[in-house]
């Protein structure tokens, strides 16, 4: 029983460790590089000169959202690989270990759609770069980054529990150890996340088109 014990304790310790590493390579490639990414576009005005020009640029922007996605999914790829070969990480079964890649990717979706509402809010890249830093040091500090999640206040936990990535970074060890296949608490925020935010970012992409638009007829008058 007590080898048991210490055993659970060992292996929820060993996620909490590579579960944290995973949302740290996720935040800064969902609210620092993306949202800057999209920001030079609007500083340089690459996107209106290659519209003007009749590239079709709805697919250079699918395909970079694309690398983005990828980029997110291979930083997971190589914390799961790194706590295998080094920590002896035993994998799920594969209805568990697939559960756990959806839900992980809801929460890099939610991540990259709200890094995209603060660069078409804010498009300066000096500023998304500040924001984008300050933002993730703060859902670092909530999600038990710089101490355990069980560390915090009782007020930073109950801030936490609204937060979806505290559920990817602290309590996604439950389906990989097979304990649950679904996180409904996370399943049930990020529902809540994803309509709002993307309601959101379309209303700031149609605002944006609408401007590019109005802008691109003054100049034809002229």
């Amino acid at each position: 029983m007590a080898l048991q014990i210490i055993k659970k304790l060992y292996v929820t310790g060993l996620w909490r460790g590579y579960g944290t590493a995973i949302g740290m390579g996720i935040l800064p490639l969902a609210l620092i590089s993306f949202p800057m990414w999209i920001g030079n576009s609007f500083e340089n005005k690459s996107i209106e000169r290659l519209n003007f020009f009749g590239v079709n640029t709805s697919k250079m922007f699918v395909g970079d959202v694309l690398a983005h996605f990828i980029l997110a999914m291979i930083s997971m790829a190589i914390n799961i690989l790194v706590a295998f070969l080094f920590w002896r990480l035993k994998f799920p079964s594969i209805g568990h270990f697939l559960s756990f890649i959806i839900q992980y990717f809801i929460a890099i979706v939610i991540a990259m759609i709200i890094g995209g509402i603060f660069a078409y809010v804010f498009k300066n890249p000096q500023i998304l770069m500040t924001l984008g830093l300050v933002v993730m040091f703060v859902l670092y500090m909530f999600c038990g980054v710089f101490i355990s999640i069980d560390q915090i206040p009782q007020l930073f936990r109950n801030i936490s529990s609204y937060l979806p990535i505290k559920y990817a970074m602290n309590d996604f060890f439950d389906i990989w150890n097979m304990e649950k296949f679904w996180d409904k608490d996370f399943l049930l925020i990020s529902a809540v996340y994803l309509v709002i935010s993307t309601i959101v970012l379309c209303i700031c992409i149609i605002r944006e088109n609408k401007r590019f638009i109005y802008s691109g007829g003054k100049n034809n008058e002229k």
